[in-house]
């Protein structure tokens, strides 16, 4: 594994695995046997700790309001939200709402219809 490879002695900084490697987290820096381990970490706290902490700073805001929903309060109040959300064939074929103008198109439709499964799969 090339991370294995990065903390031995006999590392090759210009492996194109290491360098493929180190590409693919946008790390522009030019290893060395020196200063590859500070590489590393420093990938490792971007991100571990700097993107997720970045995320929960930009939705902080929206979900700040979530705490005055009786809904999130409880985790049986969320698993509720979650199964009232799950699609089933009945809740699609309601938001189906089409005017039809004229007869084929209403066949359509309801051609449509059918190809939706009724029967809830367990």
């Amino acid at each position: 594994m090339v991370i294995d490879e990065c903390f031995t002695d006999d590392l090759n900084p210009n492996d194109e695995d290491v360098l493929d490697f180190l590409s693919t987290w946008k790390c522009c820096k030019v290893p060395t046997k020196e200063k590859i381990k500070d590489i590393i970490f420093e990938l490792a706290h971007q991100e571990l700790v700097q993107k997720p902490r970045y995320i929960v700073h930009c939705w902080s805001s929206i979900l700040k309001m979530l705490q005055y929903d009786p809904t999130f309060n409880t985790q049986e109040g969320i698993l509720q939200l979650y199964e009232n959300r799950k699609p089933s064939a009945k809740k699609v074929i309601k938001l189906l709402q089409v005017e039809t103008t004229s007869e084929l198109e209403r066949l359509t439709i309801d051609h449509l219809k059918r190809y939706i499964p009724w029967k809830e799969k367990p």
